[in-house]
Protein backbone atom coordinates (compact mmCIF):
# COMPACT_ATOMS: atom_id res chain seq x y z
CA UNK A 1 0.00 0.00 0.00
CA UNK A 2 0.90 3.34 -0.83
CA UNK A 3 -0.48 6.76 1.26
CA UNK A 4 -0.05 9.76 -1.03
CA UNK A 5 -0.97 13.17 0.75
CA UNK A 6 -0.66 16.72 -0.12
CA UNK A 7 -2.59 19.87 -0.59
CA UNK A 8 -4.71 21.58 -3.59
CA UNK A 9 -3.07 24.09 -5.69
CA UNK A 10 -6.46 26.70 -5.93
CA UNK A 11 -7.90 25.65 -8.92
CA UNK A 12 -5.15 23.98 -10.83
CA UNK A 13 -5.50 20.26 -11.48
CA UNK A 14 -2.52 18.00 -9.70
CA UNK A 15 -1.95 14.57 -10.77
CA UNK A 16 -2.01 12.32 -7.95
CA UNK A 17 -0.79 9.18 -9.65
CA UNK A 18 0.99 9.10 -13.28
CA UNK A 19 -0.68 6.47 -15.57
CA UNK A 20 2.78 6.49 -17.20
CA UNK A 21 4.74 4.94 -14.40
CA UNK A 22 1.65 2.02 -13.57
CA UNK A 23 0.58 -1.23 -15.23
CA UNK A 24 -2.25 -1.30 -13.56
CA UNK A 25 -2.77 0.89 -9.81
CA UNK A 26 -5.54 0.00 -7.66
CA UNK A 27 -7.10 3.14 -5.81
CA UNK A 28 -8.56 2.11 -2.16
CA UNK A 29 -9.12 5.21 -0.71
CA UNK A 30 -9.30 9.07 -1.48
CA UNK A 31 -9.99 11.99 1.92
CA UNK A 32 -10.22 15.35 1.10
CA UNK A 33 -10.62 17.52 4.09
CA UNK A 34 -11.74 21.02 3.84
CA UNK A 35 -9.36 22.77 5.70
CA UNK A 36 -10.26 26.14 4.55
CA UNK A 37 -13.00 29.18 6.14
CA UNK A 38 -15.35 29.00 2.84
CA UNK A 39 -17.21 25.75 1.12
CA UNK A 40 -15.04 24.01 -1.36
CA UNK A 41 -16.64 21.58 -4.25
CA UNK A 42 -13.30 18.99 -5.28
CA UNK A 43 -13.09 17.48 -8.51
CA UNK A 44 -11.75 13.55 -8.73
CA UNK A 45 -11.29 13.16 -12.17
CA UNK A 46 -9.43 10.06 -14.10
CA UNK A 47 -7.62 11.90 -17.20
CA UNK A 48 -7.61 9.72 -20.39
CA UNK A 49 -4.03 11.19 -21.96
CA UNK A 50 -4.56 9.37 -25.13
CA UNK A 51 -8.10 10.60 -25.38
CA UNK A 52 -7.16 14.84 -25.64
CA UNK A 53 -9.74 16.66 -26.93
CA UNK A 54 -12.65 13.45 -26.72
CA UNK A 55 -15.73 13.51 -25.26
CA UNK A 56 -14.47 10.60 -22.83
CA UNK A 57 -10.90 12.34 -21.98
CA UNK A 58 -12.16 12.96 -18.39
CA UNK A 59 -13.85 10.25 -16.43
CA UNK A 60 -15.56 11.67 -13.03
CA UNK A 61 -14.66 9.44 -10.65
CA UNK A 62 -17.42 11.14 -7.77
CA UNK A 63 -20.35 13.59 -8.32
CA UNK A 64 -19.18 17.21 -7.38
CA UNK A 65 -20.46 17.64 -3.72
CA UNK A 66 -19.99 20.85 -1.85
CA UNK A 67 -17.88 20.21 1.50
CA UNK A 68 -18.00 23.28 3.83
CA UNK A 69 -15.29 24.48 6.41
CA UNK A 70 -14.06 21.08 8.29
CA UNK A 71 -15.98 18.69 6.56
CA UNK A 72 -14.67 15.53 4.51
CA UNK A 73 -15.24 13.60 1.60
CA UNK A 74 -14.00 10.28 1.75
CA UNK A 75 -14.22 7.55 -1.34
CA UNK A 76 -13.99 4.14 0.14
CA UNK A 77 -14.21 2.08 -2.85
CA UNK A 78 -12.15 0.28 -5.45
CA UNK A 79 -11.24 1.57 -8.60
CA UNK A 80 -8.56 0.21 -10.94
CA UNK A 81 -7.49 2.41 -13.49
CA UNK A 82 -4.05 1.29 -15.92
CA UNK A 83 -1.50 2.89 -18.40
CA UNK A 84 -2.42 6.13 -20.05
CA UNK A 85 -4.86 7.07 -16.70
CA UNK A 86 -3.88 9.51 -14.39
CA UNK A 87 -5.81 10.31 -11.08
CA UNK A 88 -6.26 14.08 -10.37
CA UNK A 89 -7.79 16.03 -8.25
CA UNK A 90 -8.69 20.14 -8.16
CA UNK A 91 -11.29 22.18 -6.88
CA UNK A 92 -14.10 24.35 -8.73
CA UNK A 93 -13.09 27.73 -7.46
CA UNK A 94 -10.03 29.09 -5.44
CA UNK A 95 -9.78 28.94 -1.80
CA UNK A 96 -10.45 32.27 0.97
CA UNK A 97 -7.67 31.17 3.56
CA UNK A 98 -6.28 27.90 3.74
CA UNK A 99 -5.73 25.46 0.92
CA UNK A 100 -7.74 21.98 1.62
CA UNK A 101 -6.01 18.88 1.84
CA UNK A 102 -6.11 14.99 0.34
CA UNK A 103 -4.60 12.00 1.20
CA UNK A 104 -5.10 8.96 -1.53
CA UNK A 105 -4.43 5.22 -0.34
CA UNK A 106 -3.42 2.99 -3.49
CA UNK A 107 -1.50 -0.14 -4.62
CA UNK A 108 -0.01 -1.53 -7.61
CA UNK A 109 -1.25 -4.87 -8.74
Amino acid sequence: MKTITGIFEDTEPITIISGFAANRIALNKIIITNTDTANIIPKINLHNIVAIGDDDEYIQVVPEILLAPGQRLIYDSFLMFFANQNLEVELSSAVETTQPQYMVITKHV
